[in-house]
């Protein structure tokens, strides 16, 4: 049962003049030791001091415009869309990968850009086995900016520890990395570069209260601190003193997985810095991954559970191993042989499609996700859903 009833934080959230609506969300029904793990970020009291007294001797004046939001700059959105770390300390991972994929929108100055950095990557090969640990800015910030972070197909994200050496044997062929980043302390300056040049990461303390966050400006009302947390910083509004921000907690979370915080609040602003991170050195481009084209064809479009599984399978599984990668090269010679020939076919029949699809595909997919449900950890699959198709 949830530590803080629903009902009383609403009445409590009027009784202190504030605004912002709390309810349900998909972490607020939780156990407060399940809503701790989705925090992550580790500092020390002494160091919370320090930056706190040099947060507050930074005082010279920047400009910068009453409202700024990435979600619709020039208007187009320079995000990328909300993750789930989930039961793992990972923050700090997604906050940074956030900000540089937004910042890669942003320098190549392509707002549909299509990128996804692994969060794995970055959390398991910068930190280790952090889950229960967390970690911190600096350390993550120098990773991005020396080894680099591949593509999410790399090494897919699990919120459970994971061993690096799972992440895809050509990995530093596929890491953008980062020229330069800076801490920031002083708060115009924040808005300043959040304004000029894109998106920060931040830190902030969180309250059992947050949990339950629906939307709205946010500011603490009630609840046991729960530990402190890194998220990547969008924008501001002078007219509703807030920051806005990208979370990663999914999108069952606050307004689609994104919030907005009072200026002053939870140590946003008064005890952590902002980082910025710029001149990023994205991958090299890849040859393109052969297709599964029957499989496409079958299920419509490359971005169904159904193909996005055979492809990790074939990516991350198979080809981790050398024997691995010379039988999908056996396979994919004679696949490719023939493939084409039966696309042509199902676009020119729909009868045909759906025997092939029914007779051919479906089972393939089911009795490969069948065996791979015993051999690889569930957590793994669990994003595909195909055990409810």
């Amino acid at each position: 049962m949830p530590r803080i009833d629903e009902k009383k934080l609403i009445n409590m959230i009027k009784e202190k003049g504030q605004s912002w609506k709390a309810g349900r969300t998909s972490l607020s029904e939780l156990p407060f030791e399940e809503q701790k793990k989705r925090l992550g970020l580790a500092v020390k009291k002494e160091d919370l001091e320090k930056m706190r007294l040099e947060i507050k001797a930074a005082v010279k004046a920047f400009s910068f415009p009453q409202e700024w939001d990435w979600r619709n700059a020039r208007g187009k959105n320079w995000t990328t869309s909300i993750k789930d770390q989930s039961s793992c300390g990972s923050c700090v991972s997604f906050a940074v990968c956030a900000v540089m994929e937004s910042m890669m929108k942003i320098e190549e100055d392509k707002h549909d850009l299509s990128i996804d950095l692994s969060e794995a990557h970055l959390f398991f090969c910068g930190c280790g086995r952090c889950c229960n640990t967390g970690w911190t800015f600096e350390p993550a910030l120098d990773y991005a900016k020396g080894d680099g972070i591949s593509d999410e197909a790399c090494f897919p994200y699990r919120a459970t520890d994971t061993n690096c050496n799972e992440r895809c044997s050509d990995w530093d062929k596929r890491s953008s990395k980062i020229t330069e980043w800076k801490k920031i302390t002083n708060v115009s300056e924040r808005k300043n570069v959040l304004s000029s040049v894109g998106p920060l990461v931040g830190g902030m303390a969180v309250y059992e209260d947050f949990f339950s966050y629906r939307g709205g400006v946010y500011r603490h009302v009630t609840g046991d601190f729960a530990g402190y947390h890194a998220i990547a910083i969008v924008g501001f509004s002078e007219s509703e003193q807030c920051w806005i921000c990208k979370n990663s907690w999914g999108s069952g979370w606050g307004e689609n997985g994104w919030f907005k915080i009072g200026y002053g609040e939870c140590d946003i602003d008064t005890t952590f810095p902002m980082y910025s991170v710029t001149g990023i050195v994205p991958a090299p481009p890849q040859p393109p991954q052969p297709e599964c084209l029957i499989a496409t064809a079958a299920y419509g479009s490359v971005l169904s559970p159904e193909v996005q599984f055979l492809r990790d399978v074939r990516d991350n599984i198979v080809r981790k191993t050398e024997k691995g990668n010379k039988f999908m090269d056996d396979a994919e010679y004679v696949y490719y042989k023939f493939s084409p020939q039966v696309v042509y076919h199902m676009k020119r029949s729909k009868n045909f499609k759906k025997f092939v699809r029914w007779t051919v595909v479906a089972p393939f997919v089911y009795s490969v996700y069948g065996i791979m449900r015993v051999l690889v950890d569930d957590e793994r699959l669990d994003k595909y859903n195909l055990d409810e198709t």
